[in-house]
């Protein structure tokens, strides 16, 4: 809403899970952007995204891989962008401060849950492993 606010003539689609569709277009209305921002609930996992966008941004979004960015480039316009915020981890065996919850959370269900680092989401290797892992 940020963007939509310094940026008069843009607009925004926000794909998510319903709970978060509901509130954001009570936000919007708050905001008087309603006319400027679509919601959609969707699955990052799964299910077919819109298409025809300039720009995608990943916001707190901890699933990676070679799957997921080929979906979100097939949704892009040519020339578009991807676009990543995320807390990444400071260093390899520590979780980001942000993020200490759902690490603990996630490590519970899989013990080798890790949240990458920056340096090693720019690796190959970190991306087709966390492709087979779904983090």
């Amino acid at each position: 809403m940020a963007l939509l606010r310094k940026h008069p003539d843009l607009k925004a689609t926000v794909v998510d899970i319903e709970n978060v569709c509901v509130a954001g277009r009570e936000i919007a209305e708050e905001n008087s952007l309603v006319d400027r921002i679509t919601y959609l609930p969707g699955d990052l996992k799964e299910g077919p995204f819109p298409g025809g966008f300039d720009m995608m941004m990943l916001c707190d979004v901890g699933v990676f891989g070679e799957a997921l960015y080929r979906r979100l480039h097939a949704s892009l316009n040519s020339g578009g962008r991807l676009g990543i915020v995320f807390h990444f981890s400071p260093a390899e065996t520590i979780g980001p401060a942000a993020r200490l919850t759902w690490t603990f959370l996630d490590s519970l269900e899989d013990p080798n849950f890790s949240i990458p680092t920056l340096a090693q989401m720019r690796t190959p290797a970190v991306c087709s492993a966390s492709a087979r892992t779904g983090f």
